[in-house]
């Protein structure tokens, strides 16, 4: 396992690598990639058809404020997008960071590409903290931003919360993920987080 790993407890087996974060940053060539362009395509379709819009509806609000001109048409579709995608991934760590933070772990936030990520580093992690942390982001940003795409008129808000809304659940694949594999463990499990070469790495202590 490495000098880096601690030993198991008392009571617990030898850890396994939980390797999903590493193969997020691998080629889309690989099975875990189509995987995750799949899930990917899935939430994509589920989040727009939730939210109260269509593809004219934006059209007509982008032309609203460009007037004639295709460049700031252009500007402001591609430019908003990433202002909106970078807020909403920064709030998103945030939650995770909170969240656990609240449990009494100590977090970093990394951001990078394609993977940015709250790091809680060399710290035995409860598995029940990291199941009610993997899915904070999803259920509290989602949850809002779909409702205020519904409750709020103003037209450009509503184009603002629903691209919130689509961005957070889309990129909420890998807590996804990890939830679904966190939770077939037993009870009592714990875990291992640190990193190696800006990936993180996580290691799973089961009790015997």
């Amino acid at each position: 396992m490495g000098h880096s790993i601690p030993n198991p407890p008392s009571g617990y087996q030898e850890p396994n690598e939980y390797k999903e974060a590493v193969t997020l940053k691998k080629t889309f060539l690989t099975v875990t990639g189509v995987t995750n362009i799949t899930l990917a395509a899935i939430l994509f379709i589920g989040a727009i058809s939730l939210i109260p819009l269509d593809s004219d509806s934006v059209v007509e609000i982008v032309l609203s404020i460009a007037g004639d001109s295709r460049l700031f048409a252009g500007i402001l579709v591609f430019g908003g997008f990433g202002v909106i995608a970078l807020a909403t991934v920064t709030l998103h760590e945030h939650i995770h960071r909170v969240v656990m933070e609240y449990f009494g772990y100590s977090v970093k936030i990394h951001y990078g590409f394609p993977l940015s990520y709250a790091l809680i580093e060399k710290q035995m992690v409860q598995r029940n903290h990291n199941l009610v942390n993997l899915v904070s982001p999803l259920i509290i940003i989602s949850s809002l931003s779909l409702a205020a795409s519904h409750l709020i008129s103003n037209p450009v808000l509503t184009v603002i919360f629903s691209g919130i809304f689509i961005i957070n659940t889309v990129s909420s694949i890998g807590d996804l993920q990890g939830f679904v594999f966190l939770i077939q463990r037993p009870a009592g499990t714990i875990i291992w987080h640190t990193h190696k070469n800006d990936v993180p790495r996580s290691f799973v202590y089961e009790p015997e």
